[in-house]
């Protein structure tokens, strides 16, 4: 993972899972994913220019028995996605840390990302691939903007290139013409959506602790619940009021 490979998977039927990532570091500071990943079941090492995210996730109760194939493909479009500055799975990870206890009470969350209620095919598998509880994920998502930012058009990306200094462009150019990295492009596109997105900051809500989001997740728990329970209830009124009447 530090020199040649972007993906490593661990299953096994005992019930562990870990996912590896690893990204230039020039796509993802060190220092921003350790707002994140700071636990032992999610966290970052850096080494050699690269950012080695790792995501951790056991079942006590073992699992069945797992097929690998095919598991690995479906999570890898999460390296993309982070290295054009979407930072949900990052997120998901820290979440990971407050369900398994890996966190202090008090511990308070960092900065929800925007759009965690309609997460990428991508995002819904690592939900999965994590377990994490869907209560706990509807709580830390009330906390979390729904932003659709357009899609940036040619002018501007011509107007924010001619922004750079020579000697910047002088050196991608060379990095470009040397063939050496491939990331070019991506470095570009996530400064430039993040340049544009300061120029429209959104209002952060409060921070909640962990001892808070666990709370609120309970409660979901329990009026889940309730409702499902009353549902049930209904339905068997019904089906005791229907089997009267034919037998009447």
């Amino acid at each position: 993972m530090e020199k040649y490979f972007d993906g490593f998977l661990y299953l096994a039927n005992w019930g562990t899972h870990i996912l590896q990532l690893a990204l230039p570091a020039k796509l993802l500071s060190a220092t921003a994913a350790r707002l994140y990943c700071a636990t032992d079941v999610a966290s970052v090492r850096e080494k050699s220019g690269r950012i080695i995210l790792c995501f951790i996730s056991e079942d006590e109760n073992g699992g069945d028995w797992v097929e690998g194939e095919g598991v690995l493909s479906s999570l890898m479009p999460l390296r993309a996605e982070v290295a054009r500055g979407d930072l949900r799975c990052l997120y998901l990870g820290w979440l990971l840390g407050v369900q398994s206890g890996a966190l202090d009470d008090d511990d308070p969350e960092p900065a929800v990302p925007p759009n965690l209620a309609e997460l990428s095919g991508a995002l819904s598998r690592f939900v999965d691939f994590l377990r994490i509880d869907p209560e706990l994920l509807a709580v830390a998502a009330q906390a979390s903007t729904q932003t659709r930012t357009p899609s940036a058009n040619r002018q501007e990306m011509i107007a924010w290139v001619a922004s750079l200094p020579a000697k910047k462009k002088d050196d991608l150019l060379v990095r470009l013409m040397d063939g050496g990295d491939m990331h070019i492009g991506a470095e570009l596109l996530s400064r430039f959506n993040r340049q544009r997105a300061s120029r429209n900051p959104v209002a952060e809500p409060p921070r909640r602790t962990v001892a808070e989001l666990l709370a609120a997740a309970e409660a979901e728990l329990e009026t889940s619940t309730l409702t499902q329970r009353q549902g049930q209830a209904a339905d068997s009124d019904a089906a005791s009021e229907y089997g009267f009447k034919l037998a009447y």
